[in-house]
């Protein structure tokens, strides 16, 4: 019998090499196929954590409301930040139309809280007002990438600001800063995201930016976020930070407005659960094709050694043998 079967992998043996290879290949691409799935599948739990992507935001919120809110059982992490309407001062570009400047008010944000993606370059100091970061888009747009330089242009706080809030645009002559300021980095946020952007180019820039134009500048309304525990409920916070904008000021409560972040990321999450469904099909599938290829060239080498060990062998001895054995039973 061993004799027979080294003679029978020595002439078969492209079979068993062919058959080898195949079972690599396939279990090769269903390894593959599986983790991506895996990984698809937990891409948006990662892209929040990564990030520090608030679980809320709110606005109209008073300054000496947002730590007695940030103090709220649940709350891990707050920020506050304004969009600065500020651009490169070049022509046709328009600030707050064509580009924005996002602003944080203390050090968490952009590292606690709404952690950029450092495509290139790094993030600006929190106590540099002259260093920025911008996104891919404003980055391909106006030719901003790391070390270079470019002044703005932006809309003046007081008389214009107010201009820009009634539309009369036409009244805006962009008195505002003219600061220069220095690229520091490249980056990603949530914000990129065109279903959630009010911004398709920005700058992000530093506490000391704010603190520096604050009064001169035209700035949005403040944004207050807070990221919440895993197990926190977000409807629930939100109804114990409007009352805490009550107790400390009334009227401000009547203008509160507070959102799930989430609520504007629903399309990417659903998106990664569709591709990862979709990979774990197509696992699913070479599986199964896998085995059916495999079991027609296993039926069809073993048949053919079955046919090979029919002609010579009967229960691992040679016919000749089983043969004299039976004259000898009949004799």
């Amino acid at each position: 019998m061993r004799l027979w079967l080294g003679a029978e992998l020595r002439r078969r043996w492209r079979l068993h090499v062919a058959l080898a290879l195949l079972i690599g290949v396939i279990g090769g691409v269903i390894l593959t196929v599986g983790a991506g799935a895996r990984t698809t599948a937990s891409a948006y739990d990662r892209f929040i954590q990564r990030q520090a992507i608030p679980t809320v935001e709110m606005d109209s919120v008073p300054e000496d409301a947002r730590g007695p809110i940030a103090a709220l059982p649940g709350a891990k992490g707050a920020s506050t930040y304004s969009v600065a309407f500020a651009a490169p001062a070049r022509e046709g570009v328009v600030p707050g139309q064509d580009m924005v400047a996002f602003a944080g008010f203390d050090g968490a944000y952009g590292h606690t809280v709404d952690r950029p993606i450092v495509v290139s370059g790094r993030l600006p100091r929190v106590g540099a007002a002259d260093e920025v970061v911008v996104n891919e888009s404003a980055a391909a747009a106006y030719k901003l990438r790391a070390a270079s330089q470019t002044t703005l242009r932006s809309v003046a706080a007081g008389t214009e600001a107010d201009d820009v809030l009634a539309g009369h645009f036409d009244k805006v002559t962009f008195h505002g800063p003219s600061p220069t300021v220095r690229v520091v980095g490249v980056v990603r946020t949530r914000l990129d995201l065109g279903h959630v952007s009010y911004a398709k180019n920005y700058f992000f820039t530093t506490p000391a930016f704010y603190k520096a134009y604050a009064d001169k500048m035209f700035f949005y309304q403040p944004q207050f976020d807070v990221r919440l525990d895993k197990h926190a409920s977000a409807a629930r916070f939100l109804a114990a930070a409007h009352a805490k904008v009550a107790a400390v000021h009334p009227d401000a409560a009547d203008n509160f407005d507070g959102r799930e972040v989430a609520a504007g990321l629903t399309s990417t999450r659903d998106s990664s659960h569709v591709q990862a469904l979709a990979l774990g099909l197509v696992a699913l599938g070479a599986a199964l094709a896998g085995m059916l290829g495999l079991a027609q060239m296993i039926t069809r080498s073993v048949g053919a050694m079955g046919a090979d060990f029919g002609q010579g062998w009967y229960f691992g001895r040679p016919r000749e043998l089983h043969d004299l054995g039976q004259l000898i039973a009949t004799s």
